[in-house]
């Protein structure tokens, strides 16, 4: 109740700043296109009844155009302002290999437009002493790698790591508190965030959230230490958790991440019967980290490499044995050319291997393995 009053005076005062302003706003946006994409490799599975079968297949993709993210940046007085990131993406383009189908036939008729969500649409409240105050829909950033939004950053590859939802990918909405403060030399910025817990479209009034993130930063080296609490009034707890560094010295950047979730009664256990009904639930957890070294080789171009490991213990949300797991690595070589601010050429070439295992398991496959290269063309364009 108190967080939904908190909401509403927000929406109510920004609303009536909107309607005095005169100011106008800025529209920009960023697209991702991808000339080449193509992925080969082996999956190997062993079915519960244990045969073993190994496909060795591949795709190639041409040009497509996978992501969109519009920026629209409005500030309406001296201490309003507004932010909404609309971000439209397609599903089944590109040439990632998924779980269930051989690598390079997960083909679909994805168009740009499949999946459109927001990685933030608030409205920011700048006050006395360098605090800002905002509400709406935001990511909650637990980690400093997380989706696209990053794919954009630092290459065209997504890892497992970044796209894993059980660990930084959090959307939601609510209220967020920003303020930098400054000791001697060192630099501390603070985010606090109380969220709705459970849907980012919609408060279900019984579920509560909150995350906490730190970021001292020190002489070229940056920390971050992160944690998300999920409250509920069942049983059901998600608490997550992350610590990284970066550091940058003139041309090097280094970059490492790990983060880990316990998310209590969430996943789906079903004790060695193909009943929907014969299940119990348990913990599902989730644990990843990441080491990145980014190298400006040239005053335009730069060599980058990322090896990120993902491990799940929940597989497609159903489990059978208590050793199921899910395992993911991703090793990445970039090259990038900067064009210019707004037009970078990107090439990625990656070695991963996917793997799942259920000794348990009374349908379906009781292992399988991804084991591929991909190699991908891109650009990302500005506007």
């Amino acid at each position: 109740m108190i967080k939904k009053l908190i909401i509403s005076s927000l929406i109510v005062l920004s609303l009536g700043a909107a309607y005095a302003s005169e100011e106008t706003g800025i529209f920009t946006g960023t697209m991702r296109v991808l000339p080449y994409d193509s992925a080969f490799g082996n999956r190997d599975i062993t079915t519960f009844a244990g045969a073993n079968s190994s496909y060795k297949t591949g795709r190639y993709v041409g040009t497509v155009i996978d992501y969109v993210r519009l920026s629209i940046r409005s500030k309406l007085s001296e201490v309003v302002s507004i932010q909404a990131d609309p971000v439209f993406s397609a599903t089944g383009l590109n040439s990632t290999p998924i779980f269930g189908k051989n690598v390079g036939e997960q083909v679909a008729n994805g168009k740009l437009f499949d999946s459109q969500t927001f990685d933030v649409a608030k409205v920011i409240f700048t006050l006395q002493d360098g605090y800002k105050v905002s509400t709406g829909l935001f990511r909650a950033k637990l980690t400093w790698d997380y989706g696209n939004y990053m794919a954009e950053k630092n290459s065209i590859m997504e890892s497992m790591f970044s796209k894993a939802t059980d660990l930084g990918n959090i959307l939601d909405s609510g209220v967020e508190i920003n303020k930098t403060f400054s000791v001697s030399n060192l630099t501390l910025p603070v985010t606090l965030q109380l969220l709705n817990g459970a849907n980012p479209y919609y408060d279900q009034n019984q579920n509560i959230a909150w995350l906490v993130k730190v970021e001292p930063e020190l002489s070229g080296i940056k920390l971050n230490l992160a944690l998300f609490n999920n409250l509920t009034t069942n049983n059901s707890r998600d608490l997550r958790t992350a610590v990284g560094a970066e550091y940058t010295s003139g041309p090097l950047y280094l970059r490492g991440e790990f983060a880990a979730s316990w998310q209590k009664q969430a996943r789906q256990q079903q004790n060695g019967s193909t009943s929907a009904s014969a299940f119990t639930k348990d913990t599902k957890k989730a644990t990843g980290y990441y080491a990145l070294v980014k190298y400006a080789a040239l005053s335009n171009v730069n060599v980058q490499a990322q090896y990120s490991v993902l491990e799940l213990n929940n597989l497609a949300g159903v489990a059978y044995g208590s050793n199921a797991k899910e395992l993911d690595s991703d090793l990445a070589f970039t090259a990038e050319y900067v064009y210019s601010p707004d037009f970078v050429l990107n090439a990625t070439y990656t070695l991963s291997n996917y793997s799942r295992k259920d000794s348990d398991a009374k349908a379906g496959n009781s292992s399988e393995v991804l084991d591929f290269n991909r190699f991908i063309i891109g650009s990302r364009i500005s506007f």
